[in-house]
């Protein structure tokens, strides 16, 4: 090759060179942009999620929503997120509080708290997307509601009608049950013994009554439990009453901590006097936890003889309503600490499996609420991972609520109010 030609080709080897260099410049430039602005239209969650199928890449197109996010509409409030129960019982459902993923295409589902939010505060009604369950979300009774709904001036008359497509709250006919206790499975999840001789557990019984109680004046039944407390006393029945309104909190243990149960373990009956009065469904873990899985026989007040007898094992609890006086009911209490057989009948109910007990099986609360988003009814007891399996490879994304329709709400105000008893709304105070 003559020397006059060996410039022109190291050019044009430079220009080669160059232009190359800048092409590869360029399609790592383009292809970055590309795979970021990819990995933001995607719903949020981790890459990791990402399930990759080993069929074509057409088939990836459709998988599954890997989440079902539950977006928690409150700026206070002391919930603070987390998951909703068990993935493997419940699904995968984060419960978030950024407001930002309302309209995110894994959001599922938002909960509204009672006690937060203004009406002011709420998202457009226009902006919702028809998939999503609006929920109004109680654990309380519309008698406490009632209360809080006043001192922070909340009317729920100023919802807009058809706004709610779901409750969850202490009512049966919420969308979502919000309370559903099986005492053995409680008892068991809590590291309890289950004491099936019942000769173990009678033998420890030395002491009569015990009550905790911290909140003394609020709801319809409140200020009345206190005094019905104090003419059982008066007609000569022993209670032990531990909490704040009796100046003694410090002597009260932790609920549900060992210390709590060893504490109510000698005693033979545990007042559960609920703080609402015949409010529909609200029965807590003043029966559930205080009275029956510590082992006390309940002596409720509270809901009504008909919404305990829907929800607690037979012959397991004693109810104020069912006595004249609450010197009939004295007699009656002290009548079972004369006989040890009349006593145990109200354990026998200790004696049965668990799946003889409703709600065996069924889930509540947020983990109801999740798997309902996977299209799971409430009446199914199998876990998420047996229906869709460990992963959710079974699920199809295309399954619906598992509702025969969604309970719309024309009007929140008149469907928790204005069906409520006079008893469950009445403000009573102590004197």
């Amino acid at each position: 090759m003559s020397k006059s030609y060996q410039p022109t080709l190291l050019a044009a080897l430079s220009f080669l060179a160059a232009l190359s260099l800048l092409y590869y410049i360029f399609y790592l430039t383009e292809s970055s942009t590309y795979v970021n602005s990819k990995w933001t239209e995607l719903p949020r969650m981790s890459r990791n999620d990402l399930s990759v199928s080993n069929s074509s890449s057409e088939s990836t197109k459709s998988t599954r929503p890997l989440q079902k996010v539950i977006l928690y509409w409150s700026k206070g409030g002391w919930f603070k997120g987390g998951q909703a129960g068990h993935p493997g019982k419940c699904g995968n459902c984060p419960i978030v509080r950024d407001r930002q993923r309302l309209t995110d295409p894994d959001t599922a589902a938002v909960i509204f708290p009672f006690e937060t939010n203004t009406v002011l505060d709420y998202p457009q009604n226009n902006s919702r997307r028809a998939d999503q369950l609006y929920i109004w979300w109680s654990v309380e009774s519309p008698s406490i509601t009632q209360s809080v709904h006043i001192r922070k001036k909340i009317d729920l008359r100023d919802i807009e009608d058809n706004y709610f497509n779901g409750t969850i709250t202490c009512r049966k006919d919420s969308l979502i049950p919000g309370f559903l206790q099986n005492p053995l499975q409680q008892i068991e999840m809590g590291g309890l013994p289950s004491e099936k001789n019942l000769t173990l557990l009678l033998a420890k019984k030395n002491k009569t009554a015990i009550w905790f109680a911290s909140n003394c004046n609020s709801g319809s039944n409140g200020a009345r439990r206190i005094r019905i407390s104090e003419q059982l006393i008066a007609d000569g029945l022993s209670v032990d009453r531990f909490g704040r309104c009796f100046n003694n909190r410090e002597s009260t243990p932790k609920r549900n901590s060992k210390e709590f149960f060893k504490m109510i373990e000698p005693y033979r009956f545990y007042l559960a006097f609920e703080n609402s009065l015949h409010c529909r469904g609200y029965i807590t873990e003043k029966f559930f936890t205080n009275g029956l899985m510590a082992g006390a026989v309940p002596i409720v007040s509270g809901a009504t003889r008909e919404d305990y007898k829907q929800v607690a094992p037979p012959h397991s609890y004693i109810h104020v309503e069912d006595f004249n006086s609450t010197k009939e009911l004295v007699e009656y209490l002290k009548y079972l600490e004369s006989n040890e057989t009349a006593y145990a009948e109200y354990f026998a109910w200790r004696t049965l499996k668990q799946k003889d007990h409703y709600p065996y099986g069924r889930y509540a609360g947020f983990c109801a609420l999740c798997r309902a988003l996977y299209g799971i009814s409430v009446n199914d007891t199998r876990t998420y991972t047996e229906i869709y399996g460990r992963d959710g490879e079974k699920y199809d994304h295309k399954i619906g609520f598992p509702f025969k329709e969604k309970v719309v709400l024309k009007s929140l105000h008149d469907w928790w109010y204005g069906t409520a008893s006079k008893d469950c709304l009445h403000i009573d105070k102590v004197d």
